[in-house]
């Protein structure tokens, strides 16, 4: 099977607005991602012959999320359309689900995986150019990690400004390291410099780090499942590495003396402000929360007002939302997990589209285990939910063409 990206359908008007939609609630546009979203679904509900899927155990867990967050962490509620906003990763998950009917050929069961690209293209563009408009009128700022939103015009914490360059450097790293056009590869390339050149403003550390993952990730899962070329695919990422050290040593472009200068590069390596891991006042809160969760079952974010956020996607949801909305957060999260293993396990799937997968979200766990997901950046666990409802409903659209297959030896 040819794994290189070949997109020759057309899109249709009712899917490119809703990509559009979608692009606008990633982007979180005027701060109000899940208006987007509801219209996104509401135009999807509008389309004729259009077939709503719903997945039982993925859905269930997103209503009690959001009944959840409702009941023990009213506070959104009570701002215009606040009461709906909880709902938005229950219908992010079923307009996933439900768009693969879009990306199927009806007459012999199979998947173009065309609309996917799409759909995963905007969920990374959308974060993205988010992530330069908030770099243009931050660009003058030095030695301040608390820089502005662009939409609110507010100061935004560094580490919320820098998780909407996960999912555009998950997606750069998977494309360059899968048969993808010269030219995919030179924006893949182009889009993690400027995430990280940004970066450098807001002194983030953990957006270098999850470049390099994604990065030594994308290159392995290539490595470990390609056939032939194993030795000509290390030989290139060695001469990548070389290159880009030659690069920074050689002070080109003035690339070393800018970021030995930047206040990142002293939070790495200077005395002054570097803080060794088991110092990190995040592990402390971490502990904090599970040593006193029993104490509070029922969320009202009162151990965040004791010590700050656990910047922990689980553990700052059951401060503010209690037992029930933890609870839901983690079946679901577990069931994204089966996913997860069946798609890049499953060779019958394209390698471009198992890669894409696979970086999106290793990238994605790890940011959730370091930031408080919900409580901050809640765009990206809708667009999470989005992507995973597509991958689960493609999984089980390919056991169910096995069977026909099976039942009556036709070719899909």
């Amino acid at each position: 099977m040819n794994s290189k990206i070949q997109i020759k359908n057309k899109l249709t008007l009712n899917n490119i607005i809703i990509l559009l939609l979608v692009c606008m609630a990633t982007m979180n546009v005027i701060n109000r991602y899940f208006y987007f979203i509801f219209i996104a679904v509401g135009w999807f509900c509008l389309k004729p012959n259009r077939k709503i899927v719903i997945d039982g155990i993925a859905c269930f867990s997103l209503i009690l999320l959001a009944v959840s967050w409702l009941m023990f962490s009213p506070e959104d509620a009570l701002e215009g359309f606040g009461i709906l906003k909880p709902f938005t990763y229950f219908l992010c998950y079923v307009l996933g689900t439900s768009l693969l009917n879009d990306d199927r050929n009806h007459s012999n069961q199979s998947v173009s995986y065309y609309l996917f690209y799409f759909l995963l293209a905007v969920i990374a563009l959308g974060p993205f150019i988010h992530y330069l408009l908030n770099w243009s009128i931050n660009a003058s700022v030095v030695n301040d990690r608390n820089t502005r939103d662009f939409w609110t015009n507010s100061v935004m914490s560094a580490t919320g400004q820098a998780s909407l360059g996960c999912i555009p450097l998950a997606v750069a790293a998977a494309c360059i390291f899968s048969d993808t056009s010269k030219k995919l590869k030179l924006a893949s390339w182009i889009s993690i410099v400027l995430v990280l050149g940004y970066n450098l403003i807001l002194s983030g550390r953990t957006l270098f780090v999850l470049a390099l993952i994604a990065l030594v990730a994308a290159f392995l899962f290539r490595f470990m499942t390609k056939k032939r070329g194993k030795l000509h695919l290390l030989v290139i990422f060695i001469v990548i590495a070389i290159f880009l050290v030659v690069l920074y040593q050689s002070d080109i472009f003035g690339i070393k003396t800018y970021v030995e200068d930047s206040p990142i590069y002293d939070r790495f390596f200077g005395k002054s402000s570097s803080i060794d891991l088991d110092e990190d006042a995040r592990l402390d809160n971490k502990l904090y929360f599970i040593e006193n969760m029993l104490d509070y079952p029922f969320g009202g974010g009162h151990l965040q007002d004791q010590t700050g956020y656990a910047h922990d996607l689980y553990l700052d949801t059951y401060d503010q939302a209690g037992i029930f909305a933890f609870i839901a957060v983690v079946v679901f999260m577990l069931n994204s997990l089966k996913h997860f293993v069946k798609c890049i396990s499953n060779k019958e799937f394209p390698f471009v589209f198992r890669q894409l997968v696979f970086c999106t979200y290793l990238i994605l766990y790890i940011e959730f285990l370091v930031e408080p997901v919900l409580v901050g950046m809640p765009w990206m666990f809708a667009s999470f939910c989005l992507l995973d409802g597509y991958v689960g409903r493609l999984l089980k659209h390919s056991q169910y063409v096995k069977r026909w297959r099976a039942n009556t030896g036709g070719n899909a």
